[in-house]
C-alpha cells in the first residue's frame, strides 16, 4: 500500500524521520559563531571515517581539522624570530605562533582572553606580514582567525579590521612556489578563510580563475576541488561547479547531502549541484565572470513570514485509477475547505508550517529550510537576476515500509511584498512550485503536485 502525503495539511506519517531531525539538527543561535568557530561537530564526529575527516575541514567546524592542511609545513619550522617595533617585543617565531595557536584552540567562547594571548593577537595586527616567511604567516593568519571565533558572539561582529589584516598573512602569491605541499597549503587557507569569513571572499576570486584556466583538474587534490566546488556556488560559477563535482566521490557527495539537516548555515551544495546537472539548457550554467565584491549577494538571512499557494492540481502516474479519483477527492476537497479558512488578500491559502523555517541566500546560492506537513525538506538553489531557481530531494521510509522520495522544485521572482517599504528587509518569492512523491518500491508510483506559491520573507 502507498499512501500519498497528505501535502500542506497536519498530516505527518514521518516520526522516525522528525525524531532524526530533532536529534541532529543545529538551531542557529546567535551565542554561537559559524560552523568554522565552533567545536560542537567536530566532538560528534570523531569516529567518523578519517577521509571524510580530513576532506571535509570545512564540515567539522574545530580549527584543527583547518590546521591539518598545512600541519606537515611545521616539521621543517626554522628558529627566525621576527618582532615589530612596539615597545614590548613578543617572539612571532613559528615555534612560539605554533605554542599561541595550540594554546588559543584549548579555549572555548569567552567575553574575556587571558592576557598573554591579548598581547600575542595585538602583537600580530602591528607587524609586518611581509617581514614573516610563508609558514609564519600561515599560523598567524590561523591564530587571529581562531581569536575571531572565541571572541565573537555573532558573525556579524567580525571586525573588517582584523579579516583584512587575516588576509595580509594569507596574500602571498604562490606561482612562484616549487613546493607542491607547501603551494597547496597556502591556497586551501585561502579559499576556506576566503568562504568562511564570507567578508573575504571577493579575494579568492583570482585563484579560482587560475586553478580553473591554468591547472589540470585531474591534478587536483579531494580537498582542493571540494573548496573550489563550495566557493563556486557562491561565486555563480556554475560551469565550474559542475566540473569539480564530477570529480566528487559518492561517499563525500552523501556527507554533503547530509550536512545541510545538521548545521543552519552550511549550504546544500549536493542540490544545487544536481539542479545544475539536471537543467534542460547549458546555456543556464553559464559562469557570471562579472562578479565581484560589490555584485556578490551578502550573507542574508530571511525568516520565512508566511507562505501561501494557490492554483492548486494534482495528478498521478501508474496509481490504480479507481485510488487516484479517491485521493483526488479528499485532496481538493481539503483545500476547499482551507480555502474558506486561511486565505490572505491575494486569494493564496497560508499554509500550517514547523517550526524550524528559513532561508539563506550568499553569492549566488539559496537554501530555503522548510516543513509543510510531510518531514523537513532541504532545498538549495541559484540566484541569478533576481528570480531563483530551487531544488530539494528526500527518501524515507514511510508507516507501511516503503521506500519515499519526495522531489520540490521551486521557480520564483523576488518581489518587494507589502510588509515594509525596505525591499532588504521584505521581500516575497512569487512564482511556481512542483511537488512529486513517488513510491520507489512499485513500479515508480507517483503523485505530481503543482501550485502557484508566495513565500513571504523577513530579513533577520
Amino acid at each position: 500500500m502507498f499512501k500519498k502525503v497528505s501535502f500542506l495539511t497536519g498530516n505527518n506519517r514521518y516520526r522516525n524521520l522528525n525524531r532524526f531531525q530533532s536529534r541532529n539538527h543545529t538551531t542557529y543561535s546567535r551565542g554561537s559563531l559559524t560552523s568554522f568557530f565552533s567545536n560542537n561537530n567536530c566532538n560528534n564526529n570523531k569516529n567518523n571515517n578519517n577521509n571524510i575527516n580530513n576532506s571535509f575541514s570545512f564540515i567539522n567546524s574545530s580549527f584543527n581539522n583547518i590546521n591539518k592542511f598545512y600541519s606537515t609545513l611545521n616539521d621543517t619550522a626554522t628558529t627566525t624570530t621576527t618582532t615589530t617595533n612596539n615597545k614590548k617585543n613578543i617572539d612571532l617565531s613559528e615555534s612560539n605562533i605554533s605554542n599561541n595557536l595550540a594554546e588559543i584552540k584549548k579555549l572555548e567562547i569567552l567575553s574575556q582572553v587571558p592576557k598573554p594571548i591579548e598581547e600575542f593577537k595585538d602583537e600580530l595586527l602591528n607587524c609586518d606580514p611581509n617581514k614573516l616567511n610563508n609558514n609564519q604567516r600561515l599560523l598567524s593568519s590561523s591564530f587571529l582567525w581562531k581569536y575571531l571565533g572565541i571572541t565573537n558572539s555573532s558573525p556579524k561582529t567580525l571586525g573588517e579590521k582584523e579579516l583584512n589584516k587575516i588576509w595580509s598573512f594569507l596574500d602571498i602569491d604562490t606561482k612562484s612556489i616549487e613546493n607542491k605541499q607547501e603551494k597547496e597549503a597556502i591556497e586551501i587557507q585561502q579559499l576556506i578563510i576566503c568562504l568562511h569569513s564570507r567578508y573575504l571572499i571577493d579575494r579568492v576570486i583570482p585563484l579560482m580563475n587560475d586553478i580553473i584556466n591554468n591547472r589540470d583538474i585531474n591534478s587536483l587534490s579531494e580537498k582542493m576541488i571540494i573548496q573550489c566546488f563550495l566557493l563556486s556556488a557562491h561565486l555563480s560559477r556554475w560551469q565550474d561547479m559542475i566540473k569539480y563535482g564530477e570529480k566528487i566521490s559518492a561517499q563525500i557527495f552523501g556527507q554533503l547531502n547530509l550536512e545541510p539537516y545538521y548545521s543552519h548555515e552550511f549550504f546544500p551544495y549536493k542540490k544545487i549541484y544536481e539542479l545544475l546537472i539536471n537543467r534542460s539548457s547549458t546555456d543556464d550554467n553559464k559562469n557570471d565572470d562579472s562578479i565581484n565584491k560589490s555584485s556578490i549577494q551578502p550573507w542574508t538571512q530571511y525568516n520565512i513570514h508566511s507562505l501561501g499557494f494557490k492554483n492548486n492540481q494534482i495528478k498521478s502516474e501508474n496509481i490504480p485509477e479507481e485510488s487516484f479519483k479517491t485521493t483526488e477527492k479528499k485532496y481538493y476537497d481539503e483545500m476547499n475547505l482551507l480555502k474558506s479558512k486561511i486565505m490572505d488578500q491575494d486569494e493564496y491559502i497560508i499554509a500550517n508550517l514547523g517550526e524550524i523555517k528559513y532561508c539563506l541566500m550568499f553569492g549566488g546560492a539559496v537554501k530555503l529550510y522548510l516543513q509543510m506537513g510531510g518531514p523537513p525538506l532541504v532545498c538549495g538553489g541559484v540566484l541569478k537576476d533576481n528570480s531563483i531557481q530551487l531544488y530539494g530531494s528526500f527518501i524515507f521510509d514511510d508507516e507501511f515500509k516503503n521506500s519515499v522520495e519526495i522531489i520540490s522544485e521551486y521557480n520564483l521572482d523576488i518581489v518587494k511584498n507589502n510588509l515594509s517599504n525596505n525591499i532588504d528587509g521584505a521581500i516575497s518569492l512569487i512564482g511556481t512550485h512542483k511537488q512529486i512523491v513517488s513510491n520507489l518500491n512499485t513500479s515508480n508510483e507517483k503523485y505530481i503536485y503543482t501550485m502557484d506559491i508566495k513565500i513571504n520573507l523577513l530579513k533577520e
